[in-house]
C-alpha cells in the first residue's frame, strides 16, 4: 500500500528530516525546480490535482514539503521519486478515508508520529555530534537539552506503539465478528441443504 510505502520511506531513512528553527505551517515558496516537477507528476497522474495534494500535506505534514524542497536543492535526482512517494501515499490515504474514516484518522496519526519520532532522532543525532570530545561541564545546557529530547523520544516511542497496538487490537477484534458472522451463514447454509438444493434444481430445470 502507498501510505505503508510512504510510512517505510521515513523508516528506512529517504526522509532526513533536519530540525527547524522556523515552526508553524507556512507555505513555503516553490523553486521553478519544483514547479516543473510537480508539472510532469501532474501529467503522470492526471486524476491528482497538485493543489490538493500540496493543501493536504501542507495541512497535515508540512515538514514533508519542506524536506521535499531541500532535496529539489540537494538530492535533485532523487526529487522526482521522493515527489512520488508523496502523491501515492495522499492517493491511498484518500481512498481510505472513503471507505473507513476511522481508519484514515490512524493513518494520519501514525504518519504525524513517525515524523515527529524522525525529527526527534535528528535532533539528538545533532546535538551528540555537538558534544563529542566535550564534557558534561563544559556544555551544561546542551547535555540537559539531549537528556530532555531522548526522555521525550522513549515516551514518544512508547505512545506509538500503544497507538499501533490498540489499532490491531481492534483490526483483530472487527475481523473477529466477520468470521463470526460467516460461520453463521455457513451453519445456516447447512441446516437448509435440502431446501437450496430443490430450489437451484428447479430453477435450472424449470421443473417445482
Amino acid at each position: 500500500m502507498p501510505v505503508k510505502r510512504l510510512i517505510l520511506f521515513l523508516l528506512c531513512g529517504g526522509l532526513c528530516l533536519w530540525a527547524e528553527e522556523e515552526k508553524g505551517g507556512s507555505a513555503v515558496k516553490e523553486s521553478a525546480a519544483q514547479e516543473k516537477l510537480w508539472e510532469e507528476n501532474s501529467q503522470q497522474n492526471p486524476g491528482i490535482r497538485a493543489a490538493d495534494v500540496k493543501a493536504f500535506y501542507q495541512e497535515h505534514a508540512p515538514e514533508l514539503l519542506k524536506e521535499w524542497a531541500r532535496n529539489c536543492q540537494e538530492l535533485p535526482s532523487q526529487a522526482a521519486n521522493f515527489l512520488q512517494q508523496l502523491v501515492d501515499g495522499y492517493q491511498e490515504l484518500q481512498r481510505t478515508k472513503a471507505e473507513s474514516p476511522s481508519v484514515y484518522q490512524w493513518q494520519l496519526r501514525r504518519l504525524g508520529n513517525e515524523i515527529k519520532l524522525r525529527q526527534l532522532g535528528n535532533e539528538i543525532k545533532q546535538l551528540n555530534a555537538a558534544l563529542l570530545g566535550k564534557t558534561a561541564t563544559e556544555q551544561p545546557t546542551l547535555v540537559l537539552e539531549l537528556h530532555q529530547k531522548k526522555q521525550e523520544l522513549k515516551k514518544q516511542l512508547e505512545l506509538t506503539f500503544e497507538e499501533s497496538q490498540q489499532h490491531q487490537q481492534i483490526e483483530i477484534n472487527r475481523l473477529e465478528a466477520e468470521m463470526n458472522m460467516l460461520k453463521r451463514l455457513l451453519e445456516e447454509r447447512s441446516a437448509n441443504r435440502e431446501h437450496i438444493l430443490r430450489e437451484r434444481f428447479g430453477a435450472l430445470s424449470g421443473e417445482q
